[in-house]
């Protein structure tokens, strides 16, 4: 979400979790458990669209062994989604299609291979060792 803590209705946030079963001393809950995803609403053919939360961060997960099916499950939460943002006065943060993107640090190539994340790594190895080169060929004790 974009600016989520920025563009929450607090008072509204507060209501809500004070509604809950949750002790208040516990209300840590995320404003978002009631984002859409397919629960209630799927069709024969297909499983609940995953919805993965990290802090701010949020992906939509389908599994299919159709990949069109997969989009289609996924489409039909985004076509539900706006209305939700909406009632939050929430945007989100639209995301270029790429054949390889970064998640939570972690590169994932639409094959699901895990080559762009080791070259990322092997990269990034070469350049911690690149920087401890003067320190490793010393010759301090």
């Amino acid at each position: 979400m974009e600016k989520a803590f920025d563009r929450v209705w607090h008072d509204s946030l507060i209501h809500k979790l004070l509604d809950t079963a949750l002790p208040p001393a516990l209300i840590r809950v995320s404003y978002t458990d009631n984002i859409p995803t397919l629960r209630g609403h799927r069709e024969d053919w297909e499983d609940d669209v995953m919805l993965a939360l990290y802090a701010d961060d949020s992906a939509y997960f389908a599994t299919s062994r159709r990949a069109d099916l997969a989009a289609k499950s996924i489409q039909r939460v985004f076509d539900v989604l706006p209305e939700w943002l909406d009632k939050r006065s929430m945007a989100v943060n639209v995301v270029e299609w790429k054949g390889c993107v970064r998640y939570l640090g972690v590169h994932i190539e639409c094959l699901l291979r895990m080559v762009p994340q080791m070259d990322y790594i092997i990269q990034m190895s070469r350049a911690a060792r690149a920087k401890l080169r003067p320190i490793l060929t010393s010759r301090l004790p």
